[in-house]
């Protein structure tokens, strides 16, 4: 996969107006290779912290990047990087909230950080 990745406009107009397209797809495309390769640390490092995730069953607020790779494990399940990485982080759909990787699996501010884990 390649880091030059576009995000599909699914609506006229910028939704994310003088943002750095270039930054986003390497931020995303970061994100997206550490979750792949199982890199808790580097998942951690794209985070916006606090951040909720669930965790046995229980949505459960993240407060710093230490705490998330003692979790990383419970979060990001084989089955669940599978579901992210099973979609390539290019033609992401997006609206005024962010942009979506994996139907909503992975949220995204406009400087291609995380700012929601939907697991």
């Amino acid at each position: 996969i390649s880091p030059n990745v576009t995000i599909e406009k699914w609506y006229s107009g910028s939704a994310y107006g003088d943002a750095d397209n270039d930054q986003i797809h390497r931020n995303i495309h970061k994100f997206w290779l550490a979750v792949k390769e199982g890199r808790a640390d580097a998942v951690a490092g794209c985070i916006i912290f606090p951040s909720e995730m669930n965790l046995a069953g229980k949505r459960v607020e993240i407060k710093n990047a230490r705490q998330f790779i003692r979790v990383f494990p419970q979060v990001f399940t084989p089955e669940f990087r599978k579901l992210v990485t099973s979609h390539p982080p290019r033609y992401l759909w997006y609206n005024y909230m962010g942009l979506m990787l994996g139907q909503g699996c992975i949220w995204f501010n406009f400087s291609g950080r995380v700012i929601a884990v939907n697991n």
